[in-house]
């Protein structure tokens, strides 16, 4: 999901009182807050960091093993929600996998951090490779800021082997669809392990609109979120939500292009109708 530290201000009409008082201003904050992030834009706030921390620490880290073990029945009896594993090797069939109840913790994506231990798979990253793609952000201006000399395939390892997750938006919360968004999670440094592109992926992000579709690295997972009433991961199921011709796709292309423009709007940007290819990573 987007990542904004500092929303942009939501248009009001003109206040035509020149007087206005600390409850008010914490008031507007908290509204545009709460705007943003019921249509997907991921604001981290102190007490967000808090739950995550909390949830990280109690969530089990065992995907591998579910991978294995878990059966549909299971997911229907034990409360939380399922998600799509998704393959790289297309002769392997999508698995409906198991994200277990979150203990009443709310307001947060626990997906990425449930499967991060998936993709602490002992891989390295072909430091050649990550020269290359470095030199190639540097110079689209994509890595303002950073100190290029601080980029090395140590670094990039130590961050691979504690597992690294990217969220990809497939389509984004809207009225339309329940505020529910869908998301491909997939390894960050993928690319840079050199892991095979997965095309069942590509494909999903091509019914939702992207074009050219992006490529995604080795094995992925496929969930839902709906960030109304607050932010929660709902199911999402295989078969009748990965068919190329589920409801959700149909009404993906007109939902992500009108989030863009409304998000075009609030920022000021303007020309863009469709996200960055994330998934490149």
């Amino acid at each position: 999901m987007s990542s904004l530290s500092d929303p942009p201000p939501i248009p009001t009409p003109s206040n035509t009182s020149d007087t206005s008082d600390a409850s008010d201003s914490v008031e507007d904050a908290s509204s545009r807050m709460e705007y943003l992030k019921s249509r997907g834009v991921e604001i981290e706030t102190v007490e967000d960091r808090q739950a995550l921390s909390s949830s990280s620490s109690s969530s089990p880290a065992s995907v591998p093993e579910i991978l294995k073990q878990l059966s549909c029945a299971s997911c229907a009896s034990s409360g939380g929600c399922s998600f799509a594993f998704v393959p790289v090797d297309s002769s392997r069939p999508i698995r409906q996998v198991h994200l277990p109840g979150s203990g009443g913790i709310g307001n947060a994506d626990l997906l990425p951090d449930f499967v991060r231990p998936y993709f602490a798979d002992g891989r390295g990253v072909d430091a050649g490779l990550m020269r290359d793609q470095a030199a190639k952000h540097f110079a689209a201006g994509a890595l303002q800021g950073l100190d290029p000399t601080n980029l090395s395939a140590s670094s990039m390892d130590k961050v691979a082997a504690l597992g690294s997750v990217e969220t990809f938006p497939l389509v984004r919360p809207a009225a339309s669809n329940g505020y529910t968004g869908v998301y491909v999670y997939l390894d960050e440094v993928g690319l840079l392990k050199k892991l095979a592109a997965n095309p069942r992926a590509s494909r999903l992000a091509a019914a939702c609109g992207y074009d050219p579709a992006p490529n995604f690295y080795g094995d992925v997972f496929v969930g839902r979120c709906q960030t109304k009433p607050s932010l929660r991961n709902v199911d999402f199921v295989v078969g009748e939500d990965t068919s190329l011709d589920a409801e959700w796709m149909k009404r993906a292309v007109r939902e992500n292009v009108e989030w863009q423009v409304e998000m075009n709007s609030l920022t000021g940007r303007t020309g863009e109708l469709q996200p960055l290819k994330d998934g490149e990573g």
